[in-house]
């Protein structure tokens, strides 16, 4: 047989063998064991099609397991032990397992596998480091003497470096992932340069550029959701408002958008954006967004179900509407009523331990109860919305901070139900509510702003 009719024979072979291999899709359990005090474990899923998901196993005597079903081929898994960011790759139907070890001040931790994904697992820690950490880019807010120039070309810097370390690994599935993650930092940094310009990040062509080469069928575009960016630069052809340009974006881009994943992350993200500032007197504008939303993702009609609830919620919460009451959660246990506090004017701070704009507001709100300490007829409350889960850290956080003003939690189901009703969807978020019980603002200015002491004493001489 000529050499020709082997090679032909050989290819066939393989071209039969590879059509007959199938990718595993099952779970993938990851097992850890340490030893010292981790203090809190945590696992970042990076699976196509998915948001960046934090995950929280419970350690017992040392020993944590966490699993995922239905994973396709692999998991990309970070695990955050002591602090320290490690890579773990997880193959469908398979287990791997890593021991840690953290010395006594957990200022270095060591991990070992034992599986045979080590290699691709230290890439992948490697990548995270790279990409999406992005407090290393946050140079302006940690060194004045920086720019984001400096950070974007910084950025530039440790993608050469990444890529050029892992040269000879560099397949399809990381260089596009890191092309997609770059360009996910890029975008955000020239976002941020933009605000600190006073100019769009849209009218820079660097800008541009990223979002020519956006295809929005990618799974991956919602793993690093650049695809919400690609979005919002294309809502700006349809002009400054926001509920109208979200409605024309639906329409143009509606059959262009075939990636069911996208269609969701797209609907849920840009609806969310129109609820942020309400304009009840142009209620009009929100029918012409849901019936495009509805078109968008007929599959889905929870988005739009729930829009209608914010803005009944908006309705219900306008100034002379009655507030809802509720049962708060003191730090021992206890539970007040909302409306037991009613009889005095009532400045809420709606906050979590876990919101960093929320606690930089503490401060300020400490001062503002300073200055009217002694008034019977005003009355400051921190009210938590900290799950179950965190309320230990909300605890210890209030035990530490010992303010003199009442600090209460909203526990289990009154948590959902009550920022439901007031329509809240972001922290902080301040009330204000006069003796009758009634809002007087229900998006009341930050103690921060210069204005609330004028506010506040305004409410109180209305009474």
């Amino acid at each position: 047989m000529k050499a020709s009719a082997i090679t032909t024979l050989f290819s066939a072979a393989v071209i039969m063998m590879a059509s007959c291999t199938q990718v595993k899709t099952g779970s993938i359990v990851l097992q850890g064991n340490v030893q010292g005090d981790p203090g809190k474990v945590i696992v970042v899923s990076f699976l196509p099609g998915q948001l960046m998901d934090y995950h929280y196993p419970s350690v017992n005597d040392g020993r944590f397991e966490f699993t995922l079903d239905s994973v396709e081929g692999f998991a990309d898994l970070i695990v955050s032990v002591g602090g320290v960011e490690f890579g773990a790759r997880v193959n469908a139907l398979d287990t791997l397992r890593m021991d840690f070890t953290v010395n006594e001040y957990a200022k270095d931790v060591e991990a070992s596998y034992d599986g045979t994904t080590e290699k691709e697992s230290r890439i992948w820690k490697d990548f995270y480091e790279t990409y999406c950490r992005m407090s290393i880019y946050n140079l302006p807010k940690t060194d004045l003497d920086k720019s984001y120039d400096d950070c974007i070309a910084l950025l530039d810097a440790n993608d050469a470096k990444f890529k050029a370390d892992h040269k000879a690994d560099m397949n399809r599935y990381y260089s596009h992932r890191a092309d997609l993650a770059y360009s996910q930092l890029k975008a955000i940094l020239l976002d941020l340069k933009a605000d600190e310009d006073g100019v769009k990040s849209y009218d820079y062509p660097e800008y541009q550029e990223l979002m020519s080469k956006v295809n929005p069928n990618d799974p991956d575009v919602v793993t690093f959701p650049l695809v919400c960016r690609w979005a919002y630069f294309h809502m700006d052809e349809f002009g400054d408002d926001t509920v109208i340009s979200a409605t024309e974006f639906f329409k143009k881009y509606g059959k262009k958008i075939t990636n069911p994943d996208v269609k969701s992350l797209l609907a849920k993200t840009l609806t969310s954006y129109c609820m942020y500032k309400l304009n009840l007197d142009s209620l009009e504008k929100y029918e012409a967004l849901f019936e495009a939303v509805d078109g968008f993702v007929p599959d889905r009609p929870e988005i739009v179900e729930g829009c209608r609830s914010k803005i009944e919620a908006a309705i219900n919460s306008q100034k002379g509407c009655p507030v809802p009451d509720t049962m708060m959660q003191t730090t021992d246990g206890s539970e007040v009523a909302l409306s037991s506090m009613f009889g005095k004017v009532l400045y809420i701070d709606v906050w979590a331990t876990w919101c960093g704009p929320c606690v930089k507001e503490i401060p300020y709100f400490r001062a503002l109860a300073e200055k009217f300490k002694g008034n019977d007829r005003i009355c400051f409350i921190s009210l938590s919305v900290d799950s179950d889960k965190d309320r230990d850290k909300w605890v210890k956080f209030v035990g530490e901070e010992k303010p003199f003003w009442p600090q209460f939690r909203l526990a289990g189901t009154n948590n959902d139900d009550f920022c439901d009703k007031v329509g809240i969807s972001a922290i902080p978020r301040f009330l204000l509510i006069g003796p009758d019980g009634k809002f007087i603002d229900c998006d009341c200015a930050r103690p921060s702003d210069e204005r609330i002491e004028l506010i506040l004493k305004k409410a109180l001489a209305g009474l």
